[in-house]
């Protein structure tokens, strides 16, 4: 395959990447649920508000990233706009089978290149069942359980704020004011959700191909290529080393040591190619 059919697929793949993440964290359910409170919710509220002695404190919250904490200092016409706005459990569950979903996309995407780069191109990666897709499963698990309560948390003060600048807002006011405080803060925030999901899996598929594949490999130099530890010296002074040695003695060998290996793949015979593992 040329490169520039193969650029031409890496940009497809990830505008299909963008679009799953991106759809994984649209919350028009919870604008939905906010413009179709019913006024009698919304009046039984107002009312228990009026009949509470003290009104909201323009403070800022309580430190700490538990949303709880901010909603339980809400009056209740703001609990109740969190409360349809908020990502729950099945929010949760949603989120981690879309950014499994991209992993795991991006896992088998990195060991194709990978393939392609000891010259064994249209080699595709086949990821099944396995230890490694739970690993992924897990890494989405933690990324979506952080990806909810920092929305909570997030929601909690932009709907604080919206109550001290319209201490009135109606329902309406709330969903308008949400969905551009939601516009701006996807802007960078969805960006960087993309980028590190997409990243992390690709990270790990690179160290799995080199491990997997080091008796197929070429060779592995530690770089920068000065050192003041005699350890990082004795594996810059050794040069090319095998790759299954470089991947069995990682760095850092030292407080803050600065050293990479640097892996140069060589190019297998395509009668090889059929021995590369490729996550099956």
């Amino acid at each position: 395959m040329k490169w520039a059919d193969q650029e031409k697929q890496r940009k497809k793949l990830r505008s299909k990447l963008k679009a799953i993440i991106t759809q994984a964290l649209n919350n028009d359910d919870g604008f939905a649920r906010l413009r179709g409170l019913s006024d009698e919710e919304w009046q039984a509220a107002q009312k228990q508000d009026a009949e509470e002695i003290g009104e909201q404190l323009e403070e800022p919250f309580p430190p700490g990233r538990d949303w709880h904490v901010l909603v339980d200092a809400m009056t209740n016409v703001q609990k109740l706009v969190h409360l349809a706005m908020r990502y729950d459990m099945v929010d949760q569950e949603r989120i981690r089978g879309e950014l499994l979903r991209v992993r795991r996309l991006a896992y088998e995407d990195e060991l194709n290149i990978q393939a392609a780069s000891m010259g064994c191109a249209g080699r595709k990666a086949r990821l099944g069942n396995s230890p490694i897709l739970s690993a992924l499963n897990g890494m989405s698990e933690r990324d979506a359980a952080s990806i909810v309560n920092t929305y909570n948390y997030d929601l909690a003060i932009a709907i604080r704020n919206i109550g001290i600048e319209v201490p009135r807002a109606n329902r309406y006011t709330y969903a308008a004011r949400l969905r551009d405080w939601e516009a701006a803060r996807s802007k960078w925030k969805t960006p960087q959700i993309e980028q590190f999901t997409e990243l992390s899996a690709r990270s790990l598929a690179q160290a799995d191909f080199y491990r997997q594949n080091s008796d197929l490999m070429g060779t592995a130099r530690l770089e920068p290529r000065s050192a003041v530890c005699p350890i990082c010296q004795g594996w810059i002074d050794r040069g090319g080393v095998p790759v299954r040695v470089a991947m069995n003695n990682p760095p850092p060998y030292h407080p803050r040591c600065p050293h990479v290996w640097d892996i140069t793949p060589k190019r297998v015979p395509r009668s090889e190619c059929p021995l590369l593992w490729m996550g099956e």
